[in-house]
């Protein structure tokens, strides 16, 4: 979602467009903003162009998202990603921590699944930063499932 910029990001950036992607994301399929600003200062795209223009980079946050914290599973920005068709996320497993477990509790195939979980990860050059991973992770996670106090996604700006 674009709002006007505000004094606190300088006189200069005053009344600019600026994306807040925890209130929406750029949706693959809409160019309107593109379109009609008045000013010049979003460039005229067509879809085809806006789909491989970089707004942004995505960054997750590994000390909040929950499968790198290694409390639970989620994808919900790998699918949001997947389908917007940018494909710039994918799922990696990785270790974690088990801890001591009596011997012969578990075979150590057991342990190694219990070990492990698939986290994700963002793609850098498939990215185009359009926010619909913070925006999910931060309506859903944040909003209305209140497991994290801040998303775990966020679009760092080129």
């Amino acid at each position: 979602m674009l709002q006007a910029a505000g004094i606190e990001h300088g006189l200069e950036a005053l009344w600019t467009p600026l994306a807040v992607f925890t209130h929406a994301g750029c949706h693959q399929e809409c160019n309107f903003c593109t379109q009609v600003c008045p000013t010049g200062a979003i460039e005229p795209l067509s879809l085809a162009e806006k789909r491989h223009f970089q707004m942004g980079l995505a960054i997750v946050d590994t000390a909040t998202c929950l499968p790198h914290r290694g409390e639970r599973e989620c994808q919900l920005c790998f699918d949001e990603c997947n389908a917007a068709g940018y494909r710039a996320i994918e799922m990696r497993p990785i270790q974690l921590a088990t801890g001591a477990i009596p011997e012969g509790m578990f075979s150590p195939e057991q342990i190694e699944q219990m070990g492990r979980i698939l986290a994700p990860f963002v793609k850098a050059d498939a990215c185009v930063g359009c926010g619909l991973c913070e925006y999910r992770c931060h309506g859903a996670m944040v909003n209305q499932q209140k497991l994290l106090q801040r998303r775990a996604v966020l679009i760092q700006k080129q």
